[in-house]
């Protein structure tokens, strides 16, 4: 029962998110005793949301890169107390950066009702592993 709850949840999310976003219409026509509602998508916007959505996550991806690239050229020239700490610092954000890149796969193979949840959890992936550049240590 949790399980449908949850799923419920996941849809009126996307459901609130797309009507925000003009991804659908709902109209109702009423035929006197009979009245029915379509739904017509705009996949058009849709797929231009989800197209801004992955250029920006590319761009921090870009940037988790540059700050790994320049983390390692630190750890080259580091003192040996110092380049342990460099070095876990970047597997740490590759994992951050491994994980953004699988939820961006993700997020182009998902359907309509799974984009609000894959969109979530890429965002927090990618705010953890944008901290974690920010981070930055005093080594």
């Amino acid at each position: 029962m949790k399980f449908f709850g949850f799923l419920f949840l996941v849809a009126l999310g996307v459901g609130a998110w797309g009507w925000h976003e003009d991804w659908f219409a709902v109209t109702s026509t009423d035929n006197g005793d009979h009245k029915s509602f379509t739904i017509d998508f705009d996949k058009g916007k849709i797929a231009e949301a989800l197209d801004s959505y992955q250029q920006k996550a590319r761009g921090i991806l870009d940037k988790l890169d540059q700050k790994i690239d320049e983390l390692r050229s630190r750890a080259k020239s580091a003192s040996a107390e110092a380049k342990p700490k460099i070095e876990q610092e970047i597997q740490e954000l590759q994992q951050q950066k491994d994980a953004a890149t699988e939820s961006l796969k993700d997020l182009k193979n998902s359907s309509v009702e799974q984009l609000e949840d894959v969109k979530k959890r890429l965002d927090k992936t990618l705010e953890d592993a944008k901290k974690l550049g920010e981070r930055g240590g005093g080594y």
